[in-house]
């Protein structure tokens, strides 16, 4: 379920901007001072939890998705706007209900949070974290 979650949120996001690449590392950061990340992005899947709803259980997935851009000091502020545009964009196609019915074993996918920032020690990094949660049914009561 997981791999199946972690393609399809990679699918949308290169049906938005197919120059986003991957960076796959479920557990580490990414070091900025050795590792090219422009123009790249990251999955991180959180802790679950399981919730008693009406006559079944739902179990929530939270995902974590990072973008990040590198730009020069002279083209900040259009850097930004780019890459906040992709997140947004970005964010509405993997929360589509089709979409997620159609490709996933999620009824629903919600965005919980979405927050831009630069990165400490460095401010020519770029990066918007997108929260999203999934949630499936898991048991009828």
């Amino acid at each position: 379920m997981i791999t199946e979650t972690r393609s399809y949120i990679k699918t949308q996001i290169a049906a938005v901007n197919s120059d986003l690449t991957a960076f796959d590392d479920p557990f580490g950061t990414i070091d900025v001072f050795e590792t090219d990340i422009d123009n790249k992005f990251k999955i991180l899947f959180e802790q679950t939890s399981l919730e008693k709803r009406g006559n079944h259980v739902t179990e929530t997935f939270p995902v974590a998705i990072e973008l990040y851009r590198t730009t020069s000091n002279r083209d900040i502020t259009d850097d930004f706007d780019l890459l906040f545009d992709n997140a947004i964009q970005i964010r509405n196609k993997i929360v589509n209900i089709k979409d997620v019915k159609a490709n996933t074993n999620f009824y629903e996918a919600l965005p919980v949070s979405f927050t831009p920032e630069s990165l400490e020690g460095n401010q020519r990094i770029i990066k918007i974290t997108i929260g999203i949660n999934f949630f499936r049914a898991v048991a009828f009561c």
